[in-house]
């Protein structure tokens, strides 16, 4: 067994809750703790700063930070305060398990600072949905840019944390994800139509609309489909 953790990166772990965490991002916001789904938060803020780690997930952040992302109108004390309860209903959520005083396993702190355990499998949709996008974007050969464009763009369903769309830490991270699919759709309508897949490509170009009715290529093409299918 130790052995098996040092291979896996955890040679220094001293517990672990037993599963991962699974979560989805793009569209409706839900979260898997292993195969149980969590559905009541019991604090707003609770999930609000989940979602903010998550959005975030390569970063560390002080409590200062945080402070002021979600709890700018509040006094620094007051906010403070609010930070620790609501970090501890965050842990008891993600690990209901986990004994009095047990280190927290998801969320790390390392003096000051706050982040995700990025030794822990914890699986974002947005995270595989980027690495994907991009890769189908840069892709030099034909097929496998299709490959990795049908794999990333199903997962894009609908932006990024929708009940956050008004937050301004969310609005960067969901306008680079939104441009990424309206890219990605227009390149593998490309492809369909250089493979004589007509139909499909068209399919892509609607989709492409429906995200962003202004994509003046996506009009361009589908004329172009309907042209070719006769329409």
């Amino acid at each position: 067994v130790n052995r098996l953790l040092a291979e896996l990166g955890h040679a220094e772990l001293e517990l672990h809750p037993g599963y991962a965490l699974r979560i989805e991002t793009l569209g409706t916001f839900r979260v898997w703790r292993g195969q149980e789904e969590i559905t009541e938060w019991q604090r707003t803020k609770a999930k609000e700063l989940f979602q903010f780690f998550i959005t975030y997930s390569d970063r560390s952040f002080s409590k200062k930070e945080i402070v002021s992302t979600l709890w700018p109108d509040e006094d620094e004390k007051t906010a403070i305060r609010n930070v620790k309860v609501v970090m501890n209903a965050l842990n008891n959520l993600l690990e209901p398990g986990r004994k009095s005083r047990a280190e927290p396993f998801f969320i790390k702190r390392d003096g000051e600072l706050y982040s995700l355990n990025r030794q822990a499998e914890i699986r974002i949709d947005i995270n595989e949905f980027e690495q994907w996008v991009i890769a189908g974007l840069e892709a030099n050969k034909m097929e496998q840019a299709r490959d990795d464009l049908e794999r990333s763009l199903p997962l894009y369903k609908g932006d990024i944390l929708q009940d956050r769309r008004f937050e301004d830490w969310c609005t960067r991270k969901r306008d680079h994800a939104r441009s990424l699919y309206l890219r990605g759709a227009e390149k593998i309508a490309q492809l369909l139509i250089a493979q004589n897949e007509i139909s499909k490509a068209a399919h892509w170009c609607h989709a492409i609309i429906a995200c962003e009715e202004t994509w003046e290529e996506a009009y361009r093409m589908l004329m172009y489909c309907y042209y070719r299918l006769n329409n």
